[in-house]
Order: structure tokens, then sequence, then C-alpha cells
């Protein structure tokens, strides 16, 4: 059974079906057993993967996808192109040089841009780097910190190259089948604080109930409601640290996430290192936030925004500006003819490509001012000052149900969504689940902005392309990290930055 964020199997935010959710389940990736009849008994054999529509989904690289001729109905895929100037360095704050690049934004959905290859292959693989290693290290919370608290060199112990010798401690020797259980294992020490004993009772139930379950692929992020599973590991907490609580009256005694560094030891009774990491479904940087309240924590240990975030953050909202602070009017301003022998539309003009399919691009600054001026225009109080991200990992199969992003304070401040690694379809409707999502193809580099009407509107990943291969430059860039492009290349992170204060 496939879970989402939502505590439900494949189900968006919210009950019952839904247009959003015919979208999700239209992309969704599904497998089938073949059945086999042998002696008049039906066998199971081999899982295949079932085909998916994707006639609809948008390739901003492909202009076949959003012309006339890949739309359905009397309507157009709206899709306008704009030439923007990126910053080049986001690790210099002090950078000034900026490269031409390609903006994309959707009449249906004022507000959304869309820049495919934004950052470069060096920087998409820093990015990568940082968030295997770096970003789920404590104080950061992920999906795993309730559950059996921080886990500090989760990468480290779960890509430990498996030693040469192939004897085990008993001094007999192991078959080739057995290689995957010289791997760490994850174990608590029973002489640490009082934290690390109960993290460890935890973990070692846990792995007990793991190992009848065969497929637990919960992507937790953005506004989740907690399992039941995790609710049970927080009453089980509660009462165990009341039990224990009159031996240890000390001030500042460490909480089940203060562990010992030493818990990562070879063949313990918990889950494998390995099967943490695969199991990984979310970080936080910045203040926490807190999933069953769905509010930010004052006052609580976190992992400051990392520069490189803020600065890219900052340098792509502030490149797109012009192109999001319009007001909700705009979605009937900018929608597109309903007949495809129209020639203009409030500053889009139709033009032919050299495979003479029609689209839509600006015609100039000029008829892009004019159009502003029959619009209101819908400016921060404020300019972008992001403080806090989550970083989403998603394996095969992993989706990020529809949902919206609205706890934040102020939610005239933009998202800023960074891709890395394997494709995903990125859908974003409306304010409602029933107004119908357009879906993009995102590829490992590009960024999605979610600002003015799009901030409020309904968005998620149903579905991540493993079968496709990373793109050559990065593939390059990885070359000397094997263990990182092996994980990656059957993987997806994507980093949205946003400002919680």
């Amino acid at each position: 059974m496939r879970f989402d964020m939502y505590g439900g199997p494949g189900v968006s935010q919210g009950a019952g079906e839904n247009v959003f959710r015919d979208a999700e389940k239209q992309y969704q990736f599904h497998r089938d057993q073949i059945i086999r009849q042998r002696n008049g008994h039906a066998h199971g054999t081999r899982l295949v993967t079932r085909p998916s529509d994707l006639s609809s989904l948008v390739d901003l690289r492909d202009e076949n996808t959003w012309s006339f001729a890949a739309s359905t109905g009397s309507e157009p895929t709206g899709v306008a192109r704009h030439d923007i100037m990126l910053l080049n360095d986001f690790n210099n704050e002090e950078a000034q040089e900026r490269l031409p690049a390609s903006a994309f934004t959707f009449p249906a959905h004022p507000g959304l841009v869309i820049i495919p290859g934004a950052i470069s292959s060096t920087v998409q693989c820093q990015l990568i780097v940082d968030s295997l290693c770096v970003y789920p290290e404590p104080p950061s919370n992920t999906n795993h910190t309730l559950r059996y608290g921080h886990l500090p060199g989760l990468w480290h112990a779960a890509t430990l190259p498996i030693p040469p010798n192939r004897k085990n401690l008993g001094g007999k020797e192991r078959r080739d089948s057995d290689a995957e259980a010289l791997r760490l294992s994850f174990k608590l020490t029973v002489d640490g604080p009082l934290g690390a004993k109960i993290a460890a009772k935890r973990a070692i139930k846990v792995a007990q109930e793991d190992s009848s379950s065969k497929f637990n692929k919960s992507v937790v992020a953005g506004g989740q409601r907690e399992h039941d599973h995790d609710l049970a590991y927080k009453r089980q907490e509660q009462q165990e640290q009341q039990q224990h609580v009159s031996d240890h009256q000390s001030e500042g005694m460490p909480c089940p996430s203060q562990i010992p560094s030493s818990l990562w030891v070879r063949d313990g009774p918990g889950p494998s290192a390995k099967q943490m990491l695969h199991k990984l479904r979310w970080s936080t940087l910045g203040p926490q936030f807190n999933w069953s309240a769905r509010e930010y924590e004052d006052g609580s240990t976190f992992r400051p925004l990392p520069s490189i975030l803020r600065n890219l953050s900052v340098s792509i909202a502030e490149a797109v500006t012009e192109l999001w602070e319009l007001d909700a009017q705009d979605e009937e301003h900018l929608r597109m003819p309903s007949l495809p022998n129209s020639d203009s539309t409030a500053g889009l003009t139709l033009s032919t490509c050299e495979c003479n399919e029609t689209h839509w691009t600006i015609n100039s600054a000029l008829s892009l001012d004019s159009a502003h001026k029959r619009r209101q225009r819908r400016r921060p109080e404020r300019p972008f000052s992001p403080d806090a991200a989550i970083v989403n990992y998603y394996r095969e199969g992993d989706t990020l149900g529809g949902h919206l992003d609205d706890v934040e304070a102020d939610m005239e401040q933009p998202i800023v969504s960074v891709s890395l690694g394997c494709e995903a379809v990125f859908l974003v409707g409306g304010k409602s689940r029933d107004v119908k999502p357009t879906a993009v193809l995102v590829r490992s580099g590009d960024v999605v902005v979610l600002a003015g009407h799009a901030r409020k509107c309904y968005h998620g990943v149903p579905r991540i392309f493993c079968d496709r291969a990373l793109p050559p430059a990065l593939q390059n860039e990885l070359q000397g990290l094997p263990s990182v492009l092996e994980h990656i290349a059957k993987s997806r992170i994507n980093i949205s930055i946003r400002a919680v204060k």
C-alpha cells in the first residue's frame, strides 16, 4: 500500500474524490502483477509497471506539449516565456555576474513561475551532497526524529563500504548472499543517558514491526497529520519518560533526540542505516515545524538556513518579481482566447515556430508594462527574507499529496522550490481541489516559484521517474562521488525555501 504525507493511502489533503485527485491518479506510479495459469491454478509472477497517460504533461523544453496542437478542447495550454537574468554564483553574496535564462508563466495560474535549468550542475551537486550528508544532521528534525531521536552520521553509516573479510564475530564464514548483513545496523547503547534508553527501546520495537511490513513509503512534509503509529510512539515516549523521571531529576537531562555518536554499531537489533536512509522523507532547516499543531515552534534549537539557499532563493525571487506581482484578476486578464484563430491578447502574441506549431510569447517590455497598467498589482510589504526550508526526499512510488502551504505568517512572501535528481510531475491547481490542475515536468536544476495567487493554491508531486537518466552534466559532476551518484540516480530531492518570521 502506498502512503502519502496526509495520513491516508494515496489521498490528497481532505476527504473524498475530486478533480485534483483524479489528476494524481493519472500520473501515479503503479505496478501490476502478471497472473498465469499453471495446472489449473493461478500463479503470480513478476511485477510490471503500468503505463501512465502523459499526454497532458507540459514539458517546458518541448514546445509541442504546450502549443495549440497539444491542447485538448478549444483552449490551449497557456504558457508564456520571458527572458530574465540570473545570478551565477549563489555561494558568494558579493557576486554580481548574471547569466540569461528563460522563465515561464501560466496565465491560468498567476504567480506560478518555473525556470528550467536555473541551477548549474556544480551547484546541484553541492546541494545534493548537503541534502544527504548535512541537512538531516542534528539539530535538524527529520521524519525519523519522533520515533528514533536524531540520527547523526546517517549517510556515512549507510554508505560505509563493506569490509573485505568475510568472518563474523563467531568466526564462521559468511556467504556472499549475507554481505548485506555486514552493513551497520542501528542501535543505541543501553549505558547511555535516559533519552538514549527510551529511544533504544523504541527503535527495537519499531524494527520488529518494520520487519513485518515490506512497503512503507510515507512522505511526510508540508502540513501532514501524524500517522497513527507515530502518535503511538509519542504516547509510549511520554509514558517512559514519566516512569524514569524520578530517577533523573537533574536539570538539562538529554531528551530522546540527544543521542550518543556511538549509536551506529555492527549487528545491532534495529533497522540498518541503509534502511533508515531509504526511509528518510524530510528534514527541516530553520525554525522547527510541529506537524501535529501545524505551526513553527518558538525557542527550539534549529539549523539556520544555509547561506547558499538564502542567496539562491532571494536572487531568483528578485529576478522574477515582475512576473508574479499580480492580483488574482490576472487570471481573467491573461486568459488565452477560446479560439485558436485569435491573434493577440493582453500583451501576448501568437507566433509560429519552425515545426509549424503555435505558441504564445510576450510581445515586448512595452506590451508587458501596458498590460500591468490594466490590472492591479500586489507588492509584498517587505522584501523576501527566507529563513526556513523543508527538504523532501523521494524514492520510487513516493508522492506528495495535493496540499496548501498556508501556515506561514506572511502569505505574500513566495516559496522558492529547487528540484534535484530524478524528473517528476508537478501539479498545480486552484484554491480548491475542484479546480483542474496543470501538470508540468520538472527536472534536476529546475526552480519553481509559488507567489501571489499561486501561493494559495493546491499543489503536489504525484510521480517521480526513476527510470530516466540524470542530466549528463550532473552525472559528470558526481563521478567522484559514486555513492551519491548511485543514490540520487534513483531518487529525488526537493528543497522548498520560505519566510517564516
